[in-house]
């Protein structure tokens, strides 16, 4: 089957597609872990927590609407790949950094603008779907599935 490398509180999270538009490079997110258990000295991440990564805003832009805005990112589904179907710690999957993408949703703080002779036009979309993958920060151990 392959090795699965645990997701730790010290690897980050990225965002890497936004439907109808493109992301800006901005930071990963960081990613933390909440089992009972560590590995490499870094706690280990469980189902759930997914849900606390935290992401800086990030600019985007689509092609109707070229001039810059703001979103914010949150990991909204994850893979089947990032999910143990073996290990758990206190009734939760432990996590793993998966072959796949994540998916993404993109919340709008400040709508892309469209230039027009009358003045720019906001983007009217207030959230985006997208992609997202986690990634490793240093040496981890792995386990044979």
């Amino acid at each position: 089957m392959g090795a699965k490398t645990f997701l730790l509180t010290t690897d980050t999270a990225r965002g890497t597609t936004l439907q109808g538009g493109t992301l800006l490079p901005f930071a990963p997110g960081v990613v933390f872990g909440s089992a009972s258990c560590t590995d490499s000295m870094n706690q280990v991440c469980v189902e759930g927590d997914e849900k606390k990564v935290v992401f800086a805003p990030c600019g985007y832009m689509t092609p109707s609407h070229p001039i810059p805005g703001m979103v914010l990112c949150k990991i909204s589904k994850l893979h089947a790949s990032h999910l143990s179907e073996i290990a758990t710690d206190n009734g939760k999957k432990i996590l793993y950094i998966g072959s796949s993408p994540f998916e993404t949703e993109y919340q709008v703080t400040v709508p892309a603008q469209q230039p027009t002779p009358t003045g720019p036009v906001p983007d009217t979309t207030v959230t985006y779907k997208g992609t997202g993958v986690f990634i490793e920060s240093a040496s981890h151990t792995t386990e044979e599935v």
